[in-house]
């Protein structure tokens, strides 16, 4: 037999082989590949599960913390009210603003005028506190100007600073009177106590 026949019959034997084989590492090749690109987009969903469980989890922190947050500043906002009414008290009131120089009008003026600043300077607080609560607390500013206002309009015109502040306490101890800002005191303390 001549190479070319032997060549021939070889490659008859040989080629049903070659194409058998390749076509199995086709066949495998692409079984793999469909394989590995199921991983992937396993891995890929199980990434963006993970994200999203993540990202649920921040946003209930951070509703968690923003919550927080405001619990804090509504708290704040009592303590500032609670502190205001206790300064605008009229005992607190009048040892903060009398000096001894000063005349019946000029105490009065001055205690208004503190008044009036203190209640503007906290008068944002409302946001945060109940509409009952703050009606009590305007009220108690405006009960508290009403009975300075009357006291001095009853005291003689050359009436001391002193004298002024002595008639403005005597005011509240003879007459039994319950101010306002008590009440306005105690419903903050008691909504304030709700929080919790």
């Amino acid at each position: 037999m001549d190479l070319l026949t032997f060549s021939f019959e070889l490659l008859k034997a040989v080629l049903p082989f070659c194409i058998s084989w390749a076509t199995v590492y086709v066949v495998i090749r692409i079984i793999y590949d469909n394989e590995q690109d199921k991983r992937n987009v396993d891995y890929n969903l199980r990434i963006q599960e993970l994200a999203h469980t993540k990202q649920q989890e921040e946003q209930t922190t951070n509703t968690s913390a923003e919550k927080g947050e405001v619990l804090s500043t509504r708290l704040q906002a009592y303590e500032r009210l609670v502190l205001f009414l206790e300064r605008i008290n009229p005992q607190s009131l009048i040892l903060r603003v009398r000096q001894d120089e000063m005349t019946a009008p000029e105490l009065q003026m001055a205690l208004l005028l503190n008044i009036r600043t203190e209640f503007e300077h906290n008068i944002t607080q409302q946001l945060y506190v109940s509409p009952m609560v703050w009606n009590l607390i305007s009220t108690s500013v405006e009960e508290l100007i009403t009975v300075i206002s009357a006291v001095a309009r009853q005291m003689p015109t050359d009436a001391s600073g002193l004298d002024l502040s002595r008639a403005i306490l005597q005011y509240f101890l003879t007459n039994d009177h319950t101010l306002a800002l008590h009440q306005a005191l105690e419903s903050l303390k008691t909504e304030a106590q709700q929080l919790f």
